[in-house]
């Protein structure tokens, strides 16, 4: 049987944040057809054959749906592919969204992991993020959830926004380890085009970190995120525990075959890619005329999936197992790459531990740059 993990995206918000690029909309009058139609279109993609470990509800505010329709989004899965028993069901959520009440709703549902978008625990910062919620309300959020049920609780943060120096960065990673969650990502603050942080920087009225504060800014989340006890498991993730990392995400890391509903999701059969356009209207006129949603795919290569397998395995504490990218996609792949590496190990970016090649954290600070060096 099968294994895949499927994504669920939930396009809606209270409000656009400023510096985001994932596919959202501020306006909610979709959002009942939406919920039909995404139903409609889970059941009308049944694969029994397909075993699911994990399922995550992305968005999008995923915490601003109410809770029976959550369940009613799991029953469809649950109908529609053989879902494991104790998979790992994941949701996103704002903590201006939720309440205990809410939080007990999603847990009895059948989420059993939830993720905060808390960002900053720190008003200015969320003020510049254009969040929707508080300082007050990210120091609680936590404890909500624990007491709704869930055993597996995680904290988003963004480093690297004007004026953050690595002492105000130091007080938000500790004030987020100090409420105990099992999981924390940690991510720079990015210039995605076409977002309004963008036209700000463009404009001069936001300045970001340059490529020498980054790079320290790095160095110094991974070395004091394990010091608050939360080793990294892949560039800007850290768990308490092996147990608790994020289950879904691991698989798109070690390159498994997942499915995605909504727009914007995309599919990976291990050789297809393919894709829902970013339109949550289209999505759904397309799905209520019967129709499959707009997208698009692709065919990859072998050395597009080879290439692909390096960029994201890189990025993990496991690294990279060449033995297995040699015979799965890129033969020869260690002698074309010898001296490439050598110079690597050498520059302290790498250490081999045959088949295994893996970054140092000096190398996962220029991962991509480091993967783009090697030739599948």
């Amino acid at each position: 049987m099968t294994r895949t993990g499927i994504y669920v995206h939930f396009p809606f918000c209270k409000r656009k944040c400023p510096y985001c690029a994932f596919y959202s909309v501020a306006d909610r009058g979709l959002e009942a057809r939406y919920m039909k139609a995404i139903e409609a279109d889970i059941l009308a993609h049944a694969e029994p054959g397909l075993s699911c470990a994990t399922v995550y509800f992305g968005g999008g505010t995923p915490s601003l749906m109410r809770p029976d329709g959550f369940k009613a989004l799991l029953d469809a899965l649950r109908e529609s592919f053989t879902v494991d028993r104790n998979a790992e069901v994941s949701i996103e959520a704002n903590p201006g969204t939720v309440t205990g009440r809410s939080l007990a709703a999603f847990r009895k549902a059948g989420a059993n992991r939830i993720v905060f978008g808390v960002q900053s625990f720190s008003g200015r910062d969320l003020e510049f993020l254009g969040r929707i919620h508080g300082a007050a309300e990210s120091r609680t959020c936590v404890g909500l959830a624990r007491r709704a049920g869930f055993e597996n609780v995680g904290i988003d943060l963004i480093y690297g926004l004007p004026g953050m120096t690595l002492d105000s960065w130091n007080l938000q990673m500790e004030a987020a380890a100090g409420l105990r969650p099992d999981h924390i990502s940690c991510y720079s603050l990015t210039k995605e085009p076409g977002t309004p942080l963008a036209a700000m920087i463009d404009a001069g009225s936001a300045r970001m970190a340059s490529d020498e504060e980054a790079r320290e800014a790095f160095l110094f989340t991974h070395k004091r995120m394990a010091e608050l006890g939360f080793p990294f498991y892949e560039v800007s993730n850290f768990a308490r525990a092996p147990r608790l990392r994020c289950l879904h995400n691991l698989g798109y890391w070690d390159g498994r075959q997942y499915r995605g509903f909504g727009p914007s999701a995309h599919s990976f059969d291990g050789r297809r890619r393919s894709w829902n356009a970013a339109s949550a209207a289209d999505y759904v006129a397309a799905i209520e005329a019967g129709l499959p949603p707009p997208g698009g795919g692709e065919d990859l290569t072998d050395a597009q999936l080879a290439s692909e397998r390096v960029m994201l395995a890189l990025r993990t504490a496991e690294g990279l197992d060449m033995e297995k990218l040699e015979a799965s996609f890129a033969p020869g792949f260690r002698a074309r790459n010898s001296a490439v590496v050598g110079r690597m190990v050498g520059d302290g970016l790498a250490r081999e531990e045959e088949p295994m090649l893996i970054l140092t954290a000096e190398g996962l600070a220029v991962a991509d740059a480091i993967a783009a060096r090697l030739e599948c």
